[in-house]
């Protein structure tokens, strides 16, 4: 019917049907974050620390650290801002794949919050940093950590999504600058699903409303099947089975690349909406891709 690609491959699903859990909610409050900081190696005493609150976050700050709590999701940023993106300009820190894995992983055996969370799949990530000088002759860029990002599983299921992950922050030194946790705990089932829905159908549901929003050339690059888990603001209560679509357009003159990413029900009975309602500037400027696959900011004319 239109020029979008198929993709390639379509995920396994299980033969059963996995049930849409119910999460805990979460409970943010200045006690809470304390209570959580100490848990993480802080005093966690107002007396040393303070204590700062907005409609989003709590944030718990002592010396050079930061405990921050999202009110929403209850997820954990953890940030040692003397140490965090800081590292030797003309050194790069290198290391491998399995080092950095294994790195993170021992630093998160002292975390008990964290520990049983690093046995999952893991996706290593270098951040880096660039300097020039004034008159941009001399330039040089470095790696200064590692970020170690493990992703969660429920029921034998992966989890898609920003969320479901820990994430650890790997300085040269060998120990963490800080982490990142988004891992809403489960409480119950909430229901036990019936059938899924066939993956194809999906693609050609999504593909049929792109098209209707002039998304006419591009292709479908890969499509995910687990739980989906929602951002750090997202007032997330159930965990339930879906399809990731991941698409990949290009404007009419063909310079310009931009992703599109659809979150689809894969339960033939959903116990609610998967997604909260996007936010109007999200609608009116998603994000665009250069040639090279990095975003590309639009502005507002």
């Amino acid at each position: 019917m239109c020029p979008v690609e198929l993709p390639e491959e379509y995920p396994v699903v299980p033969n059963e049907a996995p049930p849409v859990l119910r999460l805990t909610p979460p409970r943010v409050s200045k006690r809470s974050t304390v209570a959580s900081a100490s848990v993480f190696g802080l005093r966690g005493d107002l007396r040393v620390g303070a204590v700062r609150v907005d409609a989003r976050t709590v944030d718990y700050s002592e010396g050079s650290v930061h405990h921050r709590l999202f009110r929403a999701s209850g997820g954990i940023q953890h940030r040692d801002v003397s140490r965090w993106m800081r590292g030797d300009p003309h050194r790069s820190f290198e290391v491998s794949n399995r080092e950095a894995v294994r790195l993170a992983q021992q630093i998160a055996r002292a975390v008990p919050e964290v520990s049983g969370r690093t046995e999952g799949p893991a996706v290593v990530k270098r951040l880096h940093v660039a300097s020039s000088s004034k008159d941009g002759k001399s330039r040089s860029d470095s790696v200064t950590h590692v970020a170690v990002q493990f992703r969660r599983a429920e029921r034998g299921i992966p989890v898609e999504g920003p969320g479901g992950m820990v994430t650890l922050f790997v300085h040269p030194d060998g120990h963490s600058s800080g982490f990142d946790l988004l891992w809403r705990p489960v409480s119950k089932v909430f229901r036990e699903s019936l059938d899924l829905v066939d993956a194809r159908d999906v693609v050609e549901r999504v593909i049929r409303d792109w098209w209707r929003r002039g998304l006419r050339t591009g292709r479908v690059t890969r499509v995910r099947f687990g739980y989906l888990e929602l951002d750090w603001t997202a007032n997330q209560r159930l965990l339930q089975p879906a399809y990731v679509v991941f698409g990949l357009f290009q404007d009419p003159s063909g310079k310009t690349r931009f992703g599109r990413i659809e979150a689809v029900h894969a339960s033939a009975s959903p116990a609610g909406p998967l997604l909260p309602p996007r936010p109007r500037l999200e609608r009116a400027f998603p994000e665009r891709h250069d040639a090279s696959g990095h975003v590309a900011t639009r502005t507002k004319p």
